[in-house]
């Protein structure tokens, strides 16, 4: 038993530095992504340049700005969408290419390939998306702080939403993972992520009285639940309830592409 747990590890860490050499081997990865970082910083922060001063606000709008929460809407999502594709091309170039095969044949065992691939897809959009989440807040408090409407990582609800941010891009990238293995097509996997993270919004927001419990679950909601500091609403999930959603959608989709990738050939 323990000499075979000792395999599955080795075969395991081994399927991972495959993997990560994979991953950086992408073009998109190493152009895609960037560009995208950079763009996405820069659309999050220069909208605060123009917000007026705290002095020039009335109750109402100073009682529901939200100082941390508004640096990871709008601009941001433009990351948020480029990781989801990206998280599609980790498995779909593969399968384009017809290197998949060749990946099997040197692990066997397809749970460990999709393992492998989610862990390290996984740490690496988690590691980026917490750099550029706090690389995102501090500038943008550091332009507020001019207008006294600036807050610190240590006041409430802040560097709850910092994390929740970064965290959301690594569920985005296993998202677009497991979509990717579930239809292995480049194209029909990056239009289904687009319409998960776009589409979904336009159609809840035409189902009537019940389109505040289904916005709720929508990815660009649940990203507002995790980073608003402002509290819950009737469409807006609170940070738990946000963390359970992305908890649900990676238990459903990878369990899906489990089946999939054990069921079919390659």
């Amino acid at each position: 038993m323990i000499r075979g747990a000792m395999m599955r590890g080795a075969m395991m860490r081994g399927a991972m530095a495959s993997e990560w050499l994979k991953l950086r081997s992408v073009d998109s990865m190493r152009v895609t992504l960037p560009l995208a970082c950079a763009a996405s910083f820069a659309l999050a922060v220069l909208p605060f340049a123009s917000d007026p001063d705290r002095s020039a606000m009335s109750a109402g709008r100073l009682a529901r700005y939200d100082p941390a929460g508004y640096c990871f809407s709008g601009g941001f999502l433009v990351v948020v969408l480029a990781v989801g594709v990206l998280g599609t091309l980790s498995v779909t170039s593969e399968y384009g290419s017809g290197l998949i095969g060749t990946t099997f044949l040197a692990v066997p065992r397809r749970r460990t390939v999709l393992a492998a691939k989610a862990a390290v897809v996984g740490i690496a959009a988690l590691l980026a998306g917490l750099v550029l989440s706090l690389a995102t807040f501090l500038t943008a408090q550091r332009i507020l702080s001019g207008k006294h409407l600036a807050v610190g990582l240590g006041d409430p609800g802040a560097l709850r939403a910092v994390l929740g941010a970064g965290a959301f891009l690594a569920v985005t990238a296993l998202i677009g993972l497991a979509v990717g293995t579930l239809l292995r097509r480049a194209t029909a996997a990056t239009a289904a992520v687009l319409g998960l993270y776009v589409g979904a919004n336009l159609v809840t927001g035409a189902l009537g009285d019940a389109a505040d419990a289904a916005g709720r679950w929508t990815p660009v909601q649940i990203l507002k639940g995790l980073t608003s500091t402002r509290g819950a609403s009737a469409s807006l999930p609170s940070p738990t309830a946000a963390a359970l959603e992305c908890l649900a959608y990676l238990v459903v989709l990878f369990g899906l592409a489990t089946l999939a990738i054990d069921r079919r050939d390659a």
